[in-house]
């Protein structure tokens, strides 16, 4: 009888062996592999914190990374096509480049093989942030001027990646309803809306030489059912003020979200 002593993948076909019986060995072999990796595991657990325990997981790592059915069982079909070893000898653990898993030929530490699809992360989340002019002085009187205003804001966010849905306001505030970038938080977006937009104001006229933003501002977030309504609101700002100052709309808010609040510090 002839034994298969070393295989790197599992034969396509086993010799005949006398008496037209098929070799059975291959057989053998798995399970000698599989007793030995188990053998490793459970010795490694049963003494997670004893002396002995860092070079048993050394030898459960070696076993890993050595094995030829292991490393024949994680590959699939597709993988397997692409691979190129380096070396003949498998009990040796040759090091393996394969297009299809590490394109820009950086080795592995041994291991499984990389994953050849990165999974997306999405989401979309709504935002309506309001902030005053500084003291709330009527910088934003003009009408021309105060559309022109909104217009750029909305061009600011499009620019920094956060989706505008709509801009609003009257002439001592502003309403910014859009979507936050998955990677930007909220305290980022509001500064450079707020930066690039004085900017712009002190250049446009002498007498918006003074113009400033108030320090704080408020950011309140919507469901997707609700934007339709939120749009609404933001939009029709001129009718809204003719009733409610902004400093009573912004308590509202405050109180609608449930946030706590000194009236000390919150308008400057």
């Amino acid at each position: 009888m002839r034994c298969i002593k070393e295989v790197g993948v599992l034969p396509a076909s086993l010799p005949p062996l006398a008496g037209g019986a098929w070799e059975l060995n291959w057989l053998g072999f798995l399970t000698k592999e599989f007793m030995q990796f188990l053998r490793l595991v459970l010795c490694a657990w049963w003494a997670p914190t004893a002396v002995g325990s860092k070079p048993l997981l050394d030898r459960l790592k070696k076993h890993m990374n050595s094995s030829p059915v292991i490393h024949a069982l994680s590959q699939t079909p597709a993988n397997r096509d692409n691979c190129v070893r380096r070396e003949e000898t498998v009990m040796n653990r040759p090091n393996v480049v394969c297009a299809g898993i590490n394109p820009t030929g950086v080795e592995s530490d041994g291991g499984f093989p990389h994953h050849g699809v990165v999974p997306q992360s999405l989401g979309k989340i709504l935002v309506h942030t309001v902030f005053s002019t500084k003291e709330r002085r009527p910088f934003l009187r003009d009408k021309s001027l105060r559309d022109e205003l909104h217009r750029y804001l909305g061009g600011i966010l499009a620019r920094i990646g956060r989706q505008p849905v709509v801009v609003g306001g009257v002439e001592d505030h502003v309403h910014l309803l859009c979507a936050l970038a998955r990677t930007c938080d909220a305290a980022t977006m509001v500064k450079e809306v707020k930066r690039g937009s004085a900017l712009r104001l002190k250049a446009k006229s002498p007498d918006l030489a003074g113009f400033a933003w108030q320090s704080g501002y408020g950011v309140f977030s919507i469901g997707f059912s609700q934007m339709e309504s939120v749009s609404d609101y933001i939009s029709g700002q001129e009718e809204h003020h003719c009733q409610v100052t902004f400093q009573d709309e912004f308590r509202q808010l405050l109180r609608r979200y449930d946030i706590g609040f000194d009236e000390r510090f919150v308008w400057d």
